[in-house]
């Protein structure tokens, strides 16, 4: 059939359907009981509507395409880094930030480099904290647990620890008559006294989850202050003995001991009067030490009461360029409102001043708390205050120069604790609040890979000619009288 002829059918038969939709009842016919309609006039002339396309966004969209595409390699990997999911949060997005830590861990091979872990019970028993270590050991070397209290009340996975003789403690987080008169805690936050003579023994702890580097050491430092009487000290490892006398006065002091390489155990006696601050188990050959500092129960609001005298002298002798904060999971039961929160940031931000203003070579870096989990209504929900505490926390780092994980988004936001519990094997404890072994292992690698993320930027960076390392923060300018 020719063209013409078809192009008539099609209007011949269009034009019928339209005149059978005028003249046919718009409520249809029934016949037998089947009601049979018809589309009207209108519906089969009417060309279709389509939704109109909205296109205010375009503009916008097209220029950020743009500007994605001229954005050079540095600004890209940059952005990378800032918009990670699970990443840290820098003060101003400023990824540099961590620049002055990385060069001095990339230095740890001339010198031992330390990072001080600061938390609640989640880092008891070298929890999270071991496995950072590990990690940052493996990237920029070293090796031993680092900092354990001169008595060991609570075991830990680092580092097997006995002493022969029960020394009384002093706990800046403790109770009332666990308080130091004079504030002198040293930078574990506790103090044994020692008055006679004491044998600490330390040895190694054969468990899978504890990484090798940990399990072995070649340098032990005793802290104490011995204002009043010498002190004799007698370090035993690998069949070699050594012994020093400490003479008395002098304020906070250091006395290490190099030992044969890799130990994995010594055994230290004391014998005088002196206020023992702890030990520190580390590579004689430098690296990386990570030391993990628990305080049970507490919400870090302490640090104000630990005094100048011994902490300014540690900061001093050791080079800190990182000090990790872990606080707020043990607020959260008791804070109901925002104006708590808003009084427990403002407490937390005097600790940072105070922190700044005994060690002002150090970056902070603060991890708020995981999700956790109550009872509402009879089901299990996250606590309600949560999410408003991990933000005014963030808002709270930020805003003073502090760096923030947020560990609540980082393993899955409001209910992911009861996901982390229920997982096979399980990554939390039946209290849905604690990590298991395995869960603190997790957490600990998604920690170091937000670290790493920033190291592989600042390696990038220096690998194509930047130099830019930001200076320590200075002293607060303002710290009031009531907490030096």
């Amino acid at each position: 059939m020719k063209a013409y002829k078809v192009t008539i059918f099609i209007l011949l038969t269009t034009a019928f359907v339209a005149l059978l939709g005028f003249v046919y009842p718009k409520e249809g016919v029934t016949v037998w009981g089947v009601s049979l309609k018809f589309a009207d006039a209108e519906e089969v002339l009417a060309p279709d509507e389509e939704e109109a396309y909205d296109a205010s966004g375009d503009a916008e969209k097209i220029r950020a395409y743009i500007a994605a595409q001229k954005m050079d390699e540095r600004m890209k990997r940059r952005y990378a880094v800032v918009n990670r999911q699970g990443g840290i949060a820098f003060p101003g997005d400023s990824v540099e930030w961590m620049d002055g830590v990385f060069a001095a861990l990339e230095g740890a091979g001339e010198r031992c480099v330390r990072i001080l872990h600061y938390g609640d019970s989640q880092i008891e028993e070298d929890r999270i904290t071991g496995r950072v270590r590990a990690d940052l050991q493996g990237l920029f070397g070293g090796y031993g647990a680092g900092m354990v209290p001169a008595y060991q009340s609570v075991p830990t996975s680092a580092v097997g620890q006995r002493c022969d003789v029960e020394l009384p403690r002093r706990l800046v987080y403790g109770g009332p008559e666990q308080k130091h008169p004079q504030r002198r805690y040293g930078p574990a936050g506790q103090m044994a006294t020692l008055a006679g003579s004491a044998t600490t023994t330390f040895f190694r702890i054969n468990l899978k989850a504890t990484e090798e580097n940990t399990k072995v050491f070649s340098k032990l430092t005793v802290m104490l202050m011995n204002d009043s009487a010498d002190v004799d000290i007698t370090v035993r490892s690998g069949g070699e003995t050594e012994r020093r006398r400490v003479a008395a006065g002098g304020g906070m002091k250091f006395v290490a001991f190099e030992l044969p390489d890799s130990c994995a155990g010594a055994e230290v006696t004391t014998t005088g009067s002196a206020e023992l601050y702890g030990f520190m188990l580390d590579s004689k050959r430098g690296g990386v030490a990570v030391d993990n500092i628990p305080m049970r129960g507490c919400s870090g609001t302490v640090f104000t009461s630990m005094g100048r005298e011994t902490l300014e002298p540690f900061f001093a002798e050791y080079d800190v360029p990182l000090i990790i904060l872990q606080y707020g999971g043990n607020s959260v039961p008791y804070l109901k409102s925002g104006e708590p929160v808003a009084g427990y940031c403002a407490s937390l931000r005097r600790q940072i001043g105070y922190l700044r203003s005994v060690a002002p070579q150090s970056r902070i870096l603060f991890i708020g708390p995981s999700d956790m989990t109550t009872k509402a209504g009879g089901k299990l929900a996250t606590y309600p205050i949560l999410p408003e505490l991990n933000d005014s926390l963030r808002a709270m780092c930020l805003a003073n120069g502090v760096a923030y994980w947020d560990m609540f988004r980082a393993m899955g936001g409001a209910g992911s604790m009861e996901q982390w519990v229920a997982a096979n094997p399980p990554l939390a404890g039946a209290d849905y609040v604690h990590f298991t072994p395995l869960g603190s292992q997790k957490i600990g690698d998604m920690l170091f890979d937000a670290i790493k993320s920033a190291y592989d930027y600042y390696l990038y960076r220096q690998e194509n000619g930047s130099d830019y390392v930001p200076s320590a923060p200075g002293t607060a300018d303002s710290i009031p009288e009531s907490i030096m």
